[in-house]
């Protein structure tokens, strides 16, 4: 068995209110509030799975809720790299605490920002919480490498030209945007017939990566991406499918 990487993924009260959160596609009882409790349900068998197949990847996501919620953050990035030899934790976050908690943000080894739009209003309206977040400010006192990852749909479809230079701007490296599901705006087709100079320059689990101004930029598409994550949910489950839902 081989596996991409290795999900832990949180659930609680969360400091944003998406629609499209993945939380809402799932079976509830694999959303048990884990934002207090360490260990986690079922700890020791991830990390003996984890160990098993010789995995070094480790993301902390969430199914309705931000990791950095979780109370016991910084433990349990210890306990990993305790007991996990040459293991690399991620962090997949909405970035709305960051700027709080930048001495736990900087202990993983590479960041992924969930982020909809630099517009406070569309962002208002695809994350149901008002825009609190300084992405430049957060750059710049981040020590980690940070990507940010865009989900797109009918609300933000016409803004990326304009997410992209902000980013370039700001110094991003890295670029997600990523199909909703069911729905699907052709940014192939908008990235040929708007000139945005990127150049496609190869594939990652069958979704195209482009580069600009040394950037890179992929077109992510859940359902068709060929890998396998192993997942801890909050109610102790061990899953081995990438597609949550």
């Amino acid at each position: 068995m081989t596996y991409t990487f290795a999900n832990i993924l949180f659930s609680g009260v969360c400091n944003a209110k998406c629609p499209y959160c993945i939380g809402k596609q799932i079976n509830s009882d694999f959303s048990q509030n884990n934002l207090d409790l360490f260990p986690l349900k079922n700890m020791d068998e991830f990390i003996n799975q984890v160990n098993k197949y010789n995995i070094k990847q480790i993301s902390f996501s969430g199914t309705n809720t931000d990791p950095q919620l979780y109370k016991y953050e910084k433990d349990l990035i210890k306990h990993l790299r305790d007991n996990i030899e040459w293991v690399r934790i991620s962090l997949h976050t909405n970035g709305r605490l960051a700027l709080y908690k930048m001495d736990v943000f900087n202990l993983y080894d590479r960041v992924c920002i969930s982020l909809p739009s630099f517009d406070s209003q569309t962002y208002e309206k695809m994350m149901w919480v008002k825009w609190e977040i300084d992405l430049l400010e957060i750059y710049n006192l981040s020590k980690v490498p940070i990507k940010i990852s865009c989900i797109v749909t009918q609300d933000n479809a016409s803004e990326v030209e304009n997410f992209l230079n902000k980013c370039f701007d700001i110094g991003i490296k890295r670029i997600v945007f990523r199909k909703l599901y069911n729905w699907w705006y052709d940014l192939k087709n908008y990235i040929d017939t708007n000139k945005l100079w990127l150049e496609k320059t190869w594939e990652y689990f069958w979704n195209w990566v482009y580069n600009r101004k040394w950037v890179e930029i992929t077109l992510w598409d859940f359902e068709s991406a060929d890998c396998k994550s192993l997942n801890l949910f909050s109610d102790w489950t061990i899953t081995d499918n990438y597609l949550l839902a």
